[in-house]
């Protein structure tokens, strides 16, 4: 596994690769809300369709959601769920 950090138009703060194969694309914030939602949507959406990943996950203080995004789903976990 190796892990990148993917800047275009916008950014994503993780890319999880296996092999030659990007799986995971995953944004960190510590809130989202209205403020930033479209911020943190838009690196993540952008990575998803480079690398062709289906799923990306935001990584978050408390909040838990899902929202789909075209032919991309994408989950809201928080963070303490996601290490566990």
């Amino acid at each position: 596994m190796e892990v990148y950090y993917h800047e275009g138009k916008h950014e994503c703060d993780f890319i999880i690769k296996h092999g030659l194969k990007a799986t995971e694309a995953i944004q960190v914030c510590w809130t989202l809300d209205n403020n930033n939602l479209r911020r943190e949507l838009d690196g993540l959406e952008e990575a998803m369709t480079s690398f062709q990943i289906p799923r990306g996950i935001i990584l978050a203080h408390t909040i838990e959601s899902e929202i789909p995004s075209g032919n991309e789903n994408i989950s809201i976990i928080p963070v303490w769920k996601w290490l566990s």
